[in-house]
């Protein structure tokens, strides 16, 4: 091919040639910040193709950039002088050059390039200057912290590490001597290790987990590493080591029964992560910790279950501390899913199962000691805000309210509530202050209005003592009930409960006392629809007291020629006697009960058509042909 010089589209002429690239490049080029050309660059290492580079070391180079194609395997030197050399040796035999330099600028300025194929002579001239320059300019490695061969010696290290730790039984413990480094290292997502014993639980872990500590035990920044290599590790920055170390050498050392340690996921230990191992190094149990509570008190997630765990193992009985308390729920309704909210490091709510027929959860309020302060009243976003430093307030809404001769529930209440009641937990005290009256929320509300309620309405809330929980299961179950029947459910609700600890067994008893009203209810209407269809019935006879119901039911209306003929039938023969009055009189009393009765019955209305007819056929066509059409 031969010598072509070109003015236009200089780099995706360039590009074309750089991707015909098959075994070698050598690239000698002042600047290199064209993005485009240096991933054509990348795309050939990841071909295994040799590149090597010669460039200015100065600031307009994106040394960044430089140094990412270094580690995916390139020949990097940079040039202390100042070079103004702008050419490319492709296998061996294509040439190009020129003045555009590979930056972003150089395809807006008026440049040229020149391409020179199988020129052996001149290839020969270009690959010797190459060999100069090269021989002149130090590496890039010398500019590196972290170059290839520190990667490659402590990837050997690791490897010979990991083969001797691989002896050992797991779960085993490895230990980091943090401090030997002279400096206090804290341990964070940055990469930096406190002193202590870190737990490796399988082969996975030491090939793969094990690395970010061993890294960073030799003394490696992994966020630099990540950053100025992009090399692609087996594990991320944000990896964190199974376990928070131990500092007491003996206590790991004897593993003693019942011990355990911590994964901090943040400096508050706000969702971390449980070991408990037996004195063989077993691992007993795993758990989610949710916050750290006074009295040195872990507050844990376990099988959906909120425990309080001691520092040394030791659970608090939940349900104990319940039953002690005015308040009750036992396993039947226990803590589930992962919200909670840790308020002041003594108190926590936590969600409880209230009733698992409906499904149906809220939180309720707890001290450190398990024990409940309130009943499960709030929704997960109702306790969230402070009124000032002493207290705690909390936002309860009503679960039903009076209207004329009803009390509503609000479970289908699709409206935005506009009224709550605060609840408010004096901190010094450790106790519920006060129950507050009902606040109205926001301005210019149309006072009731949004769920149907007047001035005289009155709010029903969970927390009321008196019939609270009974309102809670109205609320559950979704049912109203009269005022007179709800003033008797309560008598016997409140009769029925007096013996009764556990909240969830209330509930169940309300539920029962519940359902027996709406079964009458149910009666009731079912009564009052039968006697409704019933009037409207007569309310038809009447209206349409010359019908003739089954000879209509069968031919499908009124008018139909065939039931023409037996009204005029009915009003030209049988109303002339005693005893086809007689027979007209029975037939409007039963006929509409048998044309009820037809409904859904095929086989009866056939047989029902076919005596229809022959009756027409014999008697009434007969009839009316001897009275020739008198009827």
């Amino acid at each position: 091919m031969p010598t072509k010089v070109h003015f236009e589209n200089i780099k995706n002429i360039l590009l074309d040639e750089i991707n015909c690239t098959n075994f070698k490049i050598d690239v000698a080029v002042a600047w290199i910040t064209e993005p485009d050309i240096i991933k054509a660059l990348e795309s050939l290492l990841n071909q295994e193709i040799s590149v090597r580079i010669i460039a200015f070391d100065d600031k307009i180079n994106n040394t960044d950039a430089l140094k990412k194609l270094y580690y995916k395997g390139a020949e990097i030197k940079l040039s202390k002088g100042l070079m103004h050399n702008k050419f490319c040796i492709i296998d061996s035999k294509t040439v190009i050059s020129g003045s555009f330099n590979w930056t972003r600028n150089a395809s807006r300025n008026d440049e040229n390039i020149t391409i020179n194929k199988n020129e052996i002579d001149l290839v020969k001239d270009y690959s010797q200057e190459f060999l100069n320059l090269w021989r002149k300019c130090p590496n890039i490695e010398d500019k590196l912290k972290i170059n290839k061969y520190h990667i490659n010696d402590i990837e050997s290290e690791f490897n010979n590490t990991v083969w001797s730790l691989k002896q050992n039984n797991f779960p085993f413990f490895y230990f980091v001597d943090a401090e030997r480094k002279g400096r206090q290292f804290t341990y964070n997502k940055y990469g930096y290790l406190e002193k202590g014993y870190y737990l490796i639980k399988s082969l996975n872990e030491l090939e793969n987990d094990f690395k970010y500590l061993f890294y960073i035990e030799n003394g490696f920044d992994l966020r630099e590493l990540k950053r100025k290599t992009d090399l692609e590790f087996q594990f991320n920055l944000n990896h964190y080591t199974d376990i928070y170390p131990f500092s007491n050498d003996e206590k790991v050392v004897e593993l003693k029964k019942n011990i355990f340690a911590l994964k901090k996921l943040s400096t508050k230990y706000h969702w971390g992560q449980k070991f408990s191992f037996d004195q063989y190094g077993e691992i007993v149990n795993e758990s989610i910790v949710i916050a750290i509570l006074k009295k040195n008190r872990l507050l844990i997630s376990e099988n959906k279950k909120y425990q309080i765990i001691f520092e040394n193992g030791k659970k608090i009985d939940f349900q104990a501390n319940q039953r002690d308390g005015s308040i009750n729920f036992t396993e039947k309704s226990y803590f589930i899913g992962s919200e909670s909210k840790v308020i002041d490091n003594q108190f926590f709510c936590a969600r409880v199962l209230v009733d698992k027929e409906n499904n149906f959860s809220r939180s309720a309020l707890y001290n450190s000691d398990g024990q409940s302060l309130t009943r499960p009243i709030f929704k997960y976003s109702d306790y969230n805000f402070i009124k000032d430093e002493n207290k705690y307030v909390f936002k309860e809404y009503p679960v039903a309210y009076s209207s004329g001769n009803y009390i509503k529930h609000l479970a289908n209440n699709s409206s935005p509530l506009w009224v709550h009641k605060e609840i408010i937990l004096d901190l010094k005290k450790m106790k519920i202050f006060k129950y507050g009256e009902p606040i109205i929320e926001g301005f210019n509300i149309p006072n009731r209005m949004r769920i149907g309620m007047s001035n005289d309405s009155v709010l029903r809330f969970a927390s009321d003592k008196k019939y609270g929980l009974f309102c809670l299961a109205m609320f559950i179950v979704k049912s109203d009930l009269k005022v007179k029947d709800f003033n008797q459910a309560t008598l016997e609700f409140v009769d029925k409960t007096s013996s009764l600890i556990n909240d969830s067994e209330k509930i169940a008893v309300a539920k029962k006392i519940i359902s027996k009203f709406t079964l009458i209810y149910k009666q009731e209407q079912e009564k009052f629809e039968a006697i409704k269809k019933d009037a409207e019935r007569i309310a038809n006879l009447n209206k349409e007291s010359d019908s003739c119901f089954i000879a209509t039911r069968v031919y499908g209306h009124l008018e139909h020629p065939h039931t023409m003929e037996f009204r005029k039938f009915r009003d030209k023969v049988l109303v002339k006697n005693l005893i086809g009055q007689n027979f007209i009189k029975y037939y409007y009393y039963l006929s509409p009960k048998y044309v009820d009765f037809l409904d859904d019955k095929p086989i009866l209305l056939k047989l029902t058509k076919e005596i229809l007819e022959m009756i027409r056929k014999r008697i009434v066509v007969k009839f009316i042909n001897q009275r020739n059409n008198i009827c």
